[in-house]
């Protein structure tokens, strides 16, 4: 079909969330959809898409595609490009866009290095100011940040 991986990769999460309202043990408002690396961007998109889901959340995702798309050397598959996507919205502009609680657990650079707290939130500052929901964690905290919001979400 000629389409992104990315892209793909966001059809299939559309589908699988679309099969899993199906399932009678799932209560459709208390699902959280999340992702680890790029899945976490999936997820974001997924949020943006669909815009029932009780939260998302992303873990060790890429912090922008502008970083990736300029940057000298970069440590991400190739399979994680977006054409074209730029054009349109970066990542923290598609946050800004979520209406559900959202987290950013340690987004990472082009080199996948953790980017500090005040980096992401000044790259981020727009989603934040739109909704108190939206939160960013960076550091080792990052993996019981996400465990607590999704319980503060489901339970």
């Amino acid at each position: 079909m000629g389409d992104p991986i990315l892209a793909m990769r966001i059809r299939d999460g559309l589908a699988a969330l679309e099969y899993l309202r199906t399932r009678p043990e799932i209560d459709p408002r208390k699902i959280v959809i999340g992702g680890y690396g790029m899945g976490g961007i999936v997820a974001l998109h997924l949020a943006l898409i669909d815009g029932t889901v009780a939260g998302v959340f992303s873990w060790d995702g890429l912090a922008t595609f502008e970083s990736l798309a300029t940057a000298e050397r970069y440590a991400w598959s190739h399979e994680d490009f977006f054409p074209f996507v730029l054009k349109y919205y970066d990542l923290p502009e598609l946050a800004a866009q979520v209406a559900m609680p959202g987290l950013l657990a340690n987004p990472l650079g082009p080199g996948k290095e953790a980017l500090d707290f005040l980096s992401v939130k000044s790259l981020y500052a727009k989603a934040m100011k739109k909704t108190e929901s939206f939160k960013i964690e960076t550091g080792k905290n990052s993996r019981q940040a996400i465990l607590s919001f999704i319980n503060r979400l489901i339970y």
